[in-house]
């Protein structure tokens, strides 16, 4: 009884640390940081990013107010932040391409070399589309990379599980007819 509601307070108070500012924070920069996921979260949160950038420059909105519904809609704090910042220099006059540049590990060199593209030639939306369906293609292949190398995985996991169940089954069976020709 003790272990269950030592557990519960445990998981009570990790959730409220997430729900935190600086608990929020860290947590959304360890998912971007982990070993196997990390990246795919990361093309993930680039997928939705670019995409609704796309949307939204399509329909004429100007890049400030694109930028404000952006940082609304990141389901990361540390982008959400990043994009208040760009939102701040664009504001101040600098260029989106420049102020996307100052964070490598949040955007990388092709998306901000694209949007550049965009910027230069004045049409943000084309590179855009076309930044939304290379980071999908992207998203696409490391998904199916990663299932190819959880599947092996897998059925170790199961063969080991349906292993158990059979010795669980078996192991009375043989125990029972040992006894029985025992006497």
């Amino acid at each position: 009884m003790v272990v269950s509601d030592c557990c519960l307070a445990r998981f009570i108070g990790l959730n409220l640390y997430r729900q935190s500012e600086t608990g929020s924070v860290k947590w959304d920069y360890y998912k971007l940081k982990l070993p196997i996921f990390g990246d795919l979260i990361k093309k993930v949160i680039l997928v939705r990013f670019v995409s609704l950038f796309e949307i939204l420059v399509a329909a004429g909105l100007p890049i400030t107010h694109v930028l404000e519904i952006l940082t609304y809609s990141m389901g990361n704090e540390i982008y959400r932040r990043k994009l208040a910042m760009v939102k701040g220099e664009i504001e101040q006059g600098g260029k989106l391409s420049n102020a996307l540049l100052s964070a490598p590990f949040l955007f990388p060199e092709t998306l901000v070399q694209m949007i550049a593209v965009g910027e230069q030639s004045a049409s943000l939306d084309r590179s855009a589309e076309k930044l939304v369906t290379h980071y999908e293609a992207e998203v696409n292949h490391a998904i199916r990379r990663l299932t190819a190398v959880f599947e092996p995985v897998v059925i170790i996991l199961i063969g080991i599980m349906v292993a158990f169940v059979g010795f669980a089954i078996l192991g009375p069976i043989f125990s029972l007819s040992e006894v029985m020709s025992g006497s």
